[in-house]
């Protein structure tokens, strides 16, 4: 199997080849069934954490509620973002010296 990945300080992809199995007995067999529960666990709880922070602003009861019912295998709908909130957000990652050097183009235009 190719696995692929990059970082922002190396954008450049690096694909490698890895044996891993595409049944769970094949991942058992390989790694072991400790390890297969502890990945598994581990990639619920991530999902888990996610789901959850896309409901941040709802109530705790609200919020244990949607967490009681989750469903790893029901995907749900992306968080929709304005054109202004994405571009909030992204104004909020740049250095001051971007954002003097943004607010010039933006006054020079």
């Amino acid at each position: 199997m190719d696995i692929s990945f990059k970082t922002k300080d190396h954008p450049e992809t690096v694909t490698v080849q890895f044996d891993l199995p595409d049944t769970f007995a094949g991942l058992v067999e390989k790694f072991g069934e400790d390890s297969v529960f502890s990945a598994g666990r581990g990639a619920m709880v991530i999902s888990l954490q996610a789901f959850g922070r896309r409901h941040i602003e709802k109530g705790q009861e609200e919020i244990q509620s949607l967490i009681s019912t989750w469903n790893p295998n029901e995907r749900a709908p992306a968080v929709k973002q304005t054109a202004f909130e994405k571009a909030t957000g992204a104004l909020a990652k740049l250095s001051p010296e971007e954002k003097r050097e943004l607010l010039n183009k933006l006054s020079a235009g």
